[in-house]
């Protein structure tokens, strides 16, 4: 029966990528990404470096960011945007900012970059520098539109199957002489022909 209902499957898996579709290129917010990377002198720990890193989430360093940006945003909501970690096997730190807005993307990389320099100046007499500084991204990062259209597809695809079979069960009706003989188990002795 699924063979015979594939027109329909095919219509629903059409409708369903076409919605996602439209959700991915229209509805959902686009997700920019901004990194940067600093680099701290010679004769520097990696679990040095890994605590230097860490000193991005306090709310106090939020605060800074948000206060020099003049961002409309809290500190939580600040630090979920933003994702430190060293590079292992280097002096590297790694920045990266994920924003609805690509330039101030941009900016909350470069300034986190900055206030973590400041930071470390502060905490020893390492000589760090911005390596790479961040610019506005031209393209989002998500949604991915072939993704969503591909996942779209194959859950309409799906729930077309499903609907299908769903409406099978459902439907009682005997629809040929061969169900009434095996449902009751008796001959049939002639069928009516359907008018053309």
């Amino acid at each position: 029966n699924v063979i015979k209902n594939i027109r329909k499957i095919i219509t629903v898996s059409i409708i369903f990528g076409i919605v996602f579709f439209l959700l991915s290129k229209f509805i959902i917010s686009p997700s920019y990404e901004a990194d940067t990377t600093i680099m701290v002198s010679k004769n520097t720990d990696s679990s040095t470096i890994s605590t230097y890193a860490k000193l991005t989430t306090s709310n106090e360093f939020s605060k800074e960011i948000i206060k020099q940006l003049d961002l409309d945003m809290t500190s939580e909501e600040l630090a979920s945007k933003i994702l430190v970690e060293p590079d292992t096997g280097s002096r590297l730190i790694n920045i990266k900012v994920t924003d609805s807005i690509p330039k101030r993307a941009a900016d909350i990389a470069n300034q986190t970059a900055v206030e973590l320099t400041n930071s470390i100046g502060k905490l020893s007499n390492k000589k760090v520098l911005i390596s790479d500084k961040a610019k506005s991204p031209k393209k989002p990062i998500s949604p991915n539109v072939k993704k969503y259209t591909a996942l779209g597809l194959f859950l309409g695809f799906f729930v077309g199957i499903i609907y299908v079979l769903v409406n099978d069960f459902r439907d009682t009706r005997i629809k040929s002489a061969e169900e009434i003989e095996n449902y009751y188990e008796i001959p049939i002795i002639g069928v009516i022909p359907e008018e053309e």
